[in-house]
């Protein structure tokens, strides 16, 4: 894949210097986590480790031999989305003790996302169907908090729980609801 993401930016980029840099090790432990089933209506182009990739990018970061960077927060934004602000203000802002601060989407609900019979036949009740959902589309994270609370592992359990599962867990969509599920309610609301 970084081959093709190399040539791609140089064809569609010329003359722009960029650094494409990968693991790819990271990249199989995503890709084994990963079970897509034709059933869960999700498209099959977000079976991809891209898709999980922004809950690794503390450890990719970390990880890199030649590497010098030691984040504190990590700020994730979709391709698809515009920023308008200074993402300054994003990464200075005060948690007020939350691990996550991300945008709550009270026109979609959990149970979109979630299938609430599957999840308390795991014996997980207290998830409210009716919740809102949390977007995964821009969101920034204290690492040293993401990584104490487990967060990327308990996004691991999650997919682990979907792939065991003999019904789909969630549909539409690859990583919001393993997303939902592990960061809960524990987030500032943008």
């Amino acid at each position: 894949l970084v081959a093709l993401y190399k040539e791609a930016v140089k064809k569609h980029l010329p003359g722009v210097p960029v650094d494409v840099r990968h693991s790819t090790a990271l990249q199989n432990r995503i890709h084994s986590l990963m079970s897509f089933r034709d059933t869960s209506r999700a498209r099959r182009e977000l079976a991809t480790p891209f898709n999980l990739a922004a809950f690794y990018l503390h450890d990719f970061l970390s990880s890199r031999k030649s590497s010098k960077v030691n984040a504190k927060r990590v700020i994730h934004i979709d391709t698809d989305t515009v920023i308008l602000g200074d993402l300054a203000e994003l990464y200075d802002m005060d948690l007020q003790g939350r691990t996550v601060a991300a945008v709550k989407n009270c026109k979609l609900r959990m149970e979109d996302y979630i299938d609430f019979e599957v999840l308390h036949s795991f014996g997980y009740t207290r998830f409210d169907p009716q919740g809102c959902v949390t977007e995964r589309s821009i969101f920034m994270y204290d690492v040293q908090q993401w990584v104490k609370k487990n967060i990327t592992g308990t996004i691991e359990d999650w997919l682990v729980r979907y792939r065991s599962s003999k019904e789909d867990l969630w549909f539409d969509g690859m990583s919001t609801a393993p997303w939902m599920l592990a960061v809960d309610m524990d987030y500032l609301e943008l």
